[in-house]
C-alpha cells in the first residue's frame, strides 16, 4: 500500500459504504460536496488521504457534522475513554443542529431527569 496508513484506508472503506448505504456513486457524493469525483475515488482506492477541506466536503455531502469525518479521516485523535460510549458523541451532534430553545429545551428535561436519578439514589 506504499506507505498509506491503516487509518486512512480504513476512512477509505468507511467512505465507500456510506455512499453505497445512501445509494448513491462516487459522482453524487462528489455533486453534494462540490468536489471532483476523482478527489473521491483516490481516497477509496487509498490513493490519498482525505484533508482538511475534502473531509468538510464530505462532511456537507454527507450531512454530518465536521468533526466525525475529521476524526474518522486521522484529523483530530479519538476522544477519551469516557467518551468511547457513542451515545455522548451522538447527542453531542444533535444538540449542535438544534435551535437554542429547542436546546434549552433538552437541557431542562435532562436536568430533571438528573434530579429525579439524585433523588432515588439518596432515599
Amino acid at each position: 500500500m506504499g506507505g498509506i496508513m491503516k487509518s486512512e484506508t480504513h476512512f477509505g472503506q468507511w467512505l465507500e459504504r456510506q455512499i453505497n448505504e445512501r445509494g448513491w456513486n462516487i459522482s453524487e457524493l462528489a455533486r453534494r460536496g462540490e468536489v471532483s469525483h476523482v478527489a473521491i475515488l483516490r481516497v477509496i482506492n487509498g490513493d490519498r488521504n482525505a484533508g482538511p477541506e475534502l473531509c468538510r466536503a464530505i462532511a456537507k455531502a454527507l450531512d454530518m457534522p465536521e468533526e466525525k469525518v475529521f476524526r474518522l479521516a486521522g484529523h483530530l485523535s479519538a476522544l477519551p475513554a469516557p467518551d468511547d460510549d457513542l451515545s455522548f458523541s451522538e447527542v453531542y451532534d444533535m444538540m449542535k443542529r438544534l435551535t437554542p430553545e429547542e436546546r434549552q429545551e433538552i437541557m431542562e428535561y435532562v436536568e430533571w431527569r438528573y434530579r429525579r436519578a439524585a433523588d432515588k439514589s439518596s432515599s
